[in-house]
């Protein structure tokens, strides 16, 4: 079945037992219905990789992703509260600039905002 006998080389000398090798993967000290790369499910958990699935499971993903939706988020409402500031300023400064401009008309301002809305509640 899974055991192919290849001889008494890399055994112990003196025992006289053969070694067994895989006949999938080809490397020795197991057979192929024991064969992790054949059934990746046999593998113990504390040979898994860190990031695996099969160990962390996929709620560490969602909790990481809802963080990130968080942080976000306040990073607009900061940035959204900035442009309000400087839209305060940027219109005390107009006052200052349309009572010393001698043509009279009025200096204008606009700001271009792109992106989701945010609002205060969120």
């Amino acid at each position: 079945m899974g055991i192919k006998p290849k001889g008494v080389t890399g055994a112990p000398s003196g025992t006289g037992k053969k070694e067994v090798v895989c006949e999938y993967c080809k490397k020795p000290k197991h057979t192929k219905d024991k064969c992790w790369k054949l059934h990746p499910s046999l593998v113990p958990i504390r040979f898994q990789k860190k990031n695996d699935s099969r160990k962390t499971g996929s709620v560490h993903a969602a909790t990481s992703t809802d963080t990130e939706v968080e942080y976000a988020s306040a990073q607009l409402a900061a940035m959204k509260a900035e442009y309000e500031k400087f839209g305060k300023m940027i219109n005390q400064l107009e006052g200052v600039t349309s009572s010393s401009n001698p043509s009279g008309s009025p200096a204008t301002t606009a700001f271009a905002h792109s992106g989701p809305e945010v609002s205060e509640g969120d």
